[in-house]
């Protein structure tokens, strides 16, 4: 027995230690975010996204590279993703981002 109590006991470490990464992280991965979308709500959501996404596949992380570069994949993968959905849904046309910049 004990067996689910210990599972339980585990998964809340996990939570407890995937919330300091999130708070030592979460300038950097905002930051991140904001570069793809331009705009901070925006930002913010897709920040969340990002911290969800690593947690939902931390079984998957295997230590191999630094876990910081592990979720910075994960971001710009997010990032990009997003930043070709809200592109789709017109969401640039009134953000400056949009305008060509020649140089």
């Amino acid at each position: 027995g004990g067996g689910a109590a210990r599972q339980r006991g585990q998964q809340q470490g996990d939570r407890e230690a995937f919330n300091e990464l999130v708070l030592k992280y979460q300038k950097k991965i905002f930051n991140v975010a904001y570069r793809f979308v331009g705009d901070q709500e925006e930002a913010n959501d897709l920040a969340q996204e990002i911290f969800a996404a690593a947690y939902q596949n931390l079984k998957k992380f295997r230590g191999d590279s630094k876990f910081s570069t592990w979720l910075f994949q994960i971001a710009t993968n997010r990032g990009k993703n997003r930043f070709k959905y809200l592109k789709r849904r017109g969401f640039f046309v009134n953000n400056l981002m949009s305008i060509p910049i020649f140089s």
